[in-house]
């Protein structure tokens, strides 16, 4: 039989951790970022993801997976706002974020331009 729950737990939890020093190190050699807001709901549950999207210095592009969590309550433009801005400081990049791109929904569109006032675009694929 495998690893007991305590050690995949542990080890899911240092993976976690080396994941996000070696994000930090990448962004901290990034100029600007774009990111990309998405929520979806599958019967009573909602997820949230962060991804971003920048530019290395030889200009190759890095797709990031800045956060991803399942969110609890409503969404609520409040709670979306903090949980973005959570992720943004925990990866001081507050001064590189150059656009936030999100679908149309009321709270999003809200929770972003709290933010960072017209600089939200909107996702093409969701206005087609």
């Amino acid at each position: 039989h495998g690893p007991s729950r305590k050690t995949v737990r542990r080890q899911l939890g240092l993976s976690y951790h080396k994941y996000r020093k070696e994000l930090r190190a990448t962004l901290a050699s990034v100029r600007a970022i774009a990111i990309t807001v998405d929520i979806w709901t599958k019967k009573q549950t909602s997820f949230i993801c962060l991804t971003g999207h920048a530019f290395n210095k030889k200009y190759d592009s890095i797709p990031i997976v800045l956060g991803f969590r399942r969110l609890s309550g409503a969404h609520r433009a409040n709670n979306l706002k903090n949980y973005i801005i959570y992720e943004i400081q925990q990866l001081d990049i507050e001064e590189k974020v150059c656009a936030i791109v999100s679908d149309n929904g009321s709270d999003i569109k809200k929770a972003i331009n709290d933010i960072k006032p017209g600089e939200r675009f909107s996702c093409f694929a969701h206005d087609i």
